[in-house]
């Protein structure tokens, strides 16, 4: 699947313009549509991401980017689960010490 990073989204290959650029803002993300399939990568037809293959995160990943030399953040859903634990637990750990000093 090409990755638009002007967009931050996932796009379908059947989605990309006759060129291989992101519909939505023209930038270069995939492989021309009916292009010579023996470039194609063995995957389903995804294009192949060369910073994955050095070992660097994929797009949308926590790490840092070797071929853009950019740090790469995690998701929002995914800081507002951590939040969202954080905010639980520290809640039950208060029931348990209040809980606690009712039985003395």
């Amino acid at each position: 699947m090409p990755w638009c990073d002007t967009c931050e989204r996932w796009h379908a290959p059947n989605a990309l313009t006759e060129d291989g650029r992101c519909p939505v803002c023209g930038e270069d993300v995939g492989a021309p549509r009916g292009g010579d399939r023996a470039a194609a990568p063995a995957s389903a037809g995804a294009a192949v991401d060369e910073s994955a293959i050095d070992g660097a995160a994929a797009p949308g990943r926590s790490g840092v980017d070797e071929a853009a030399g950019e740090r790469v953040g995690f998701p929002w859903h995914f800081k507002l689960l951590l939040v969202s634990l954080v905010a639980y637990l520290g809640w039950r750990a208060v029931e348990g010490v209040q809980w606690v000093i009712q039985q003395f």
